[in-house]
């Protein structure tokens, strides 16, 4: 779609997010830089016209990348913004591990052939416990392969996601039901304390 459609369309999808989160939520927003015509064009570019306000930007270190072009750098690295409603959202830095208290992620991609662009599991993980306590709800409107969901299940957290790909529905809905409640996080080797 034409790049003015699209940041409208992107404006208007976190307006709604705005709507629905509670005054004490955060929203994580992960959106790599796009570019038109060999510029740059970063999401603050409408971000700064929603509602939300920018907690931090934490960057994605995710090591590998394919490079899809010989007139740039490969990309190894994506962004998430923390985003909130009020100053009064939760924070629970204490429970990340230490290596994940600055605001650099270092993890590689899961591979999974089912979807083009799957998380490590650890990313929504972490956004959770910085987040949310067990019982909170976690909406994911984009919930492709379901890596929320999973996190949010291994968690104890209530979740909500919705995908426009039925392909996309089903892998996660079979993610989740094969997912136990009991988080699980050590068996990737990083202790949650």
């Amino acid at each position: 779609m034409p790049e003015v459609d699209y940041q409208n369309w992107q404006i208007n999808f976190l307006n709604e997010c705005f709507r629905v989160l509670k005054p004490t939520g955060s929203m994580f927003y992960n959106h790599k830089r796009r570019r038109i015509n060999n510029a740059i064009i970063t999401p603050e570019e409408w971000l700064f016209k929603t509602e939300f306000k920018i907690n931090q930007l934490i960057t994605w270190d995710r090591r590998i990348s394919p490079n899809v072009s010989h007139y740039f750098l490969t990309p190894v690295s994506e962004y998430f913004y923390w985003l909130v409603k009020s100053d009064n959202f939760k924070c629970f830095v204490n429970n990340l591990p230490e290596q994940y208290r600055g605001n650099v992620w270092t993890m590689v991609p899961e591979r999974n052939l089912e979807h083009p662009a799957p998380f490590n599991i650890m990313l929504p993980e972490l956004c959770l416990k910085l987040t949310t306590e067990e019982g909170d709800i976690v909406l994911d409107p984009f919930m492709g392969s379901g890596s929320t969901g999973v996190a949010a299940k291994r968690n104890k957290r209530k979740y909500y996601g919705f995908d426009i790909s039925e392909n996309y529905a089903n892998i996660s809905n079979r993610k989740i039901s094969s997912t136990n409640e009991v988080s699980d996080v050590k068996k990737e080797k990083v202790e949650i304390t």
